[in-house]
């Protein structure tokens, strides 16, 4: 399944955008750093729901973010990696729809990996790392893809 961009956002006042408004926002702001990210939780067992951020930190501090969620059978889900995967397969498609929108700049995608070796998720970081830069893209994992780890995670729950 693809994430759809084109549907209805949500700014971090809870405010509805449509995505030209985000890519109008993050072009009025060129100086600012770009960071997309993606997580998920279940939702009694029957749904899984991700929530994709778009983050703009601002170059002398602060910022602004806009999220979307996705409601997903979780019996697609049942393996970590699947879901892990699914997260950073809805970041990319979500920055290369930026990069299609002519922002030019940077994007970090923030995934949402511990590379803490005792941690389960850790068994992933090869391959999400060569998957993302395969793509174009740089990334952060846990600790630093706040992006993913925080943002995201307030929205998915």
């Amino acid at each position: 399944m693809n994430f759809n961009t084109e549907e209805t956002w949500t700014d971090g006042s809870g405010n509805q955008v449509n995505f030209a408004s985000i890519i109008e926002t993050l072009k009025l702001n060129p100086l600012s750093k770009i960071h997309v990210g993606c997580d998920s939780h279940f939702t009694c067992r029957k749904n899984v729901v991700f929530a994709v951020v778009i983050c703009m930190h601002y170059q002398k501090g602060g910022g602004k973010y806009f999220f979307k969620r996705l409601n997903e059978p979780a019996k697609h889900y049942a393996a970590l990696g699947l879901r892990l995967f699914k997260e950073v397969e809805f970041a990319i498609q979500v920055a290369q729809a930026l990069k299609n929108n002519q922002i030019i700049r940077p994007i970090l995608v923030h995934a949402d990996i511990n590379i803490n070796p005792v941690e389960k998720s850790a068994k992933f970081v090869g391959q999400i790392k060569s998957y993302i830069t395969a793509m174009g893209f740089n990334f952060t994992f846990k600790p630093m893809a706040w992006a993913s780890s925080s943002v995201a995670d307030r929205h998915a729950k």
